[in-house]
């Protein structure tokens, strides 16, 4: 399709054109916001099971503790 002119059908094609840049721009920042999304959700993942294991530490240990006070 002719881009270059000055007709209805020229302009209709480079708003066509227009959007379909943007539309590819916005889906390279949605894989890219996706990769980091996906990223942070594995970190925080491992965090909470870190802080799961160590709240059971702890309450272990304070069972431990109680007992050993008791007798």
């Amino acid at each position: 399709m002719d881009l270059d002119g000055n007709d209805e059908l020229a302009e209709l094609a480079r708003a066509v054109d227009t959007l379909g840049t943007a539309l590819q721009q916005a889906q390279q920042e949605l894989c890219v916001t996706r990769a980091q999304l996906e990223q942070r959700i594995v970190h925080l993942t491992t965090t909470n099971r870190a802080l799961v294991q160590e709240i059971a530490d702890c309450t272990q240990n304070d069972q431990a503790l109680r007992e050993s006070e008791a007798t």
